[in-house]
């Protein structure tokens, strides 16, 4: 298997289905890469993200730290940071990663979606609204479970 931040050869593996143990060898190999090649982007990204993936989301945020520093005009660097943070608890701070992708990539519904859950959860559910109804305007179809979820009444 190739290294998963060589993006000339696709990994062989759906890393959203990947056990623990792949995610682990995986974070080996991008630990590797980022010792050898400090400045490789792509290696610090897939670090950042198997370390979430794994739950470390501390870990996780710090590696998005050094992502940026090397990537920070990548909108998706940016929304994954904001996950990452808002998977450590840090939601103000998540908003604010938000909406630094958004600066770069208003047209993206995903990070709308990730905004708006942030927002839900921090209780300010009209900006949560405003987000979901962006990301609906750009996509009719991304997050509409959530976004129904998100929608209903809370009792």
């Amino acid at each position: 298997m190739a290294p998963p931040h060589d993006r000339t050869d696709p990994p062989s593996i759906d890393w959203s289905l990947a056990s623990e143990a792949q995610l682990a060898a995986a974070l080996v190999q991008c630990e590797t890469c980022t010792a050898t090649e400090p400045t490789n982007a792509v290696a610090w990204q897939q670090r950042s993200y198997f370390l979430g993936r794994l739950g470390r989301y501390q870990d996780a945020v710090a590696s998005y730290q050094k992502t940026l520093a090397l990537a920070a005009t990548d909108p998706m660097v940016w929304c994954n940071y904001g996950t990452a943070l808002a998977a450590a608890g840090w939601m103000a701070e998540a908003v604010n990663a938000y909406d630094q992708a958004l600066a770069l990539a208003p047209d993206q519904a995903k990070i709308w979606v990730r905004r708006g859950r942030v927002l839900h959860r921090l209780q300010n559910y009209q900006a949560a609204v405003e987000s979901y109804d962006q990301a609906l305007a750009l996509d009719p179809e991304v997050g509409k479970p959530g976004i129904a979820r998100a929608s209903q009444p809370i009792t």
